[in-house]
């Protein structure tokens, strides 16, 4: 499989590229700006592109699905030193792979690739304490409506899932079976049941419909979206 780095600090993009390597894969370009990104990618047809969030001159997010915009295969996977699980649902949908915290990115990046080539959605587990941070400049595919600092005291979310939850009702709503999302969390059949199961007791509803349009009253979904579904 061929590679894309793209990470403003050229000796972390070095650094990925020799891990790449070691796996025994070629990395066909390692870039530092997310315009870059974008023209190397379409230069050099790459199966993965590893990418920083926060690239100057075009964010990694947005410049990565630029590429996949003409590479419909491509599989991309961002690494960041901020909490990205508020928008697990914005990431899945909008066509990233997966995420990576960038002091367990060597680490784990086997994994990471292993689990979006097979077509699953790859997330990060903290390690220790984390100092949570937002997007303070997000991409138009990411909306930070849905996600809000901790540290508002007058902030009162009445419905708060973990990353697995949010991308099954982010699978119900896009019309995904449930072997379908068996395939996309790696999980058995059994494992999906019961999580949609818990996924409704916890919302107190009796439908996936119900369901889909709770999540999108408070905000886990875009409504509008939503609407236009049920």
């Amino acid at each position: 499989m061929k590679f894309l780095i793209a990470d403003v600090d050229p000796a972390e993009c070095l650094a990925i590229a020799v891990r790449i390597r070691e796996l025994g894969y070629e990395v066909v370009s390692r870039v530092h700006d997310g315009k870059s990104l974008a023209s190397q990618g379409l230069k050099h047809s790459p199966d993965f592109i590893i990418c920083g969030v926060d690239l100057p001159k075009l964010d990694g997010i947005s410049s990565s699905l630029q590429v996949k915009n003409v590479l419909k295969g491509l599989k991309i996977i961002c690494t960041t030193v901020k909490d990205l699980t508020p928008y697990c649902h914005e990431l899945y949908t909008e066509g990233i792979n997966g995420f990576l915290y960038k002091d367990s990115s060597h680490q784990k990046l086997a994994s990471a690739i292993s689990t979006v080539a097979r077509g699953n959605f790859y997330i990060d587990e903290p390690s220790g304490k984390r100092t949570i941070g937002y997007l303070t400049d997000p991409s138009p595919q990411i909306n930070p409506s849905h996600a809000h600092p901790p540290s508002d005291p007058d902030r009162k979310d009445p419905l708060t899932l973990s990353p697995q939850q949010i991308i099954i009702v982010s699978a119900l709503y896009n019309g995904k079976k449930r072997k379908e999302i068996q395939d996309i969390l790696h999980i058995g059949l059994d494992g999906v049941n019961k999580a949609i199961k818990r996924l409704k007791e916890k919302c107190d509803v009796d439908s996936t419909a119900e369901l889909i349009k709770l999540c999108s009253e408070k905000g886990v979904l875009d409504s509008k979206k939503t609407n236009n579904r049920l």
